[in-house]
């Protein structure tokens, strides 16, 4: 039986959306995220989709590019459209057997913006590749569709949409509106790196040290955040100087310029 394709998102349906996420407080990061991803399924008839920060641990991996990857954080919108708990790690990959499946460490490539298929993500040959779709139909999964964003050279974003057997496949056109919704969006990936404290693969936030950055962009003192934290104000303000050094800045001014775009 054949399925009914889902409407192509307009331009205006696009155009909309990045209003929409300019809207959001800098310390607002995971809101602006899950806004994110639960409007782009929205638009493109997906049942689920995940977004990843994945860093460049060894440059010189040259002869397996996959190896030099691996991802530090995971964020999953399910299917009845709740969002899994972030999962975040600083010197291991993320341990996530539904993400590891549906990429098959086919993400990591050339250092470029790309919109990648389910075909190639596949493993090579077709008994492979039958395996491994019949594996994710047994997670729900029967399409998927990834963009890849780089960040710096160091970091990228991957943002996945998946579709369940009830749906048709992402088609050419569907996979090029798709680049377009990511496209023209570099502000918004930097911004999410930032927020999470990201700066650069080797210069990560600690947890706590990303609870008192929230707290930094939504302008509270150093004895609120003390307060808020349950911290000494001697802890936070040792917190406040590691931010920093690792931001590369000097001051709260010169922090906030850095998701004003001043700085970069």
């Amino acid at each position: 039986m054949s399925k009914t394709p889902c409407p192509l998102p307009t331009a205006s349906n696009l155009s909309d959306l990045r209003d929409q996420l300019s809207l959001f407080a800098a310390h607002e990061t995971r809101e602006a995220r899950e806004y994110y991803l639960q409007r782009l399924a929205e638009l493109f008839g997906a049942e689920s989709a995940a977004w990843v920060i994945s860093v460049l641990k060894d440059s010189c991996a040259e002869d397996d590019p996959s190896l030099a990857w691996f991802p530090h954080l995971l964020t999953k919108l399910h299917a009845d459209g709740v969002f899994s708990e972030t999962l975040r790690t600083q010197h291991k990959p993320i341990q996530d057997v539904e993400f590891d499946a549906i990429t098959s460490d086919r993400l990591a490539g050339p250092h470029a913006f790309r919109v990648l298929s389910l075909p190639d993500l596949a493993p090579e040959g077709t008994q492979g590749s039958t395996r491994y779709r019949e594996f994710l139909l047994e997670i729900g999964v029967s399409d998927s569709m990834w963009g890849i964003v780089p960040v710096r050279n160091d970091i990228e974003i991957y943002v996945g949409l998946h579709r369940g057997a009830e749906k048709p496949d992402f088609s050419q056109q569907e996979a090029e509106t798709y680049a377009h919704a990511l496209k023209g969006l570099k502000w918004f990936f930097r911004h999410q790196a930032l927020g999470e404290g990201v700066f650069a693969a080797d210069v990560q936030l600690t947890n706590s040290e990303l609870r008192v950055l929230r707290c930094l962009l939504q302008g509270h003192s150093k004895h609120n955040i003390a307060y808020n934290l349950s911290k000494s104000p001697h802890t936070i303000n040792d917190a406040i100087k590691s931010i920093y050094k690792k931001c590369g800045v000097s001051s709260r001014a010169a922090l906030t310029a850095l998701w004003l775009g001043k700085n970069h």
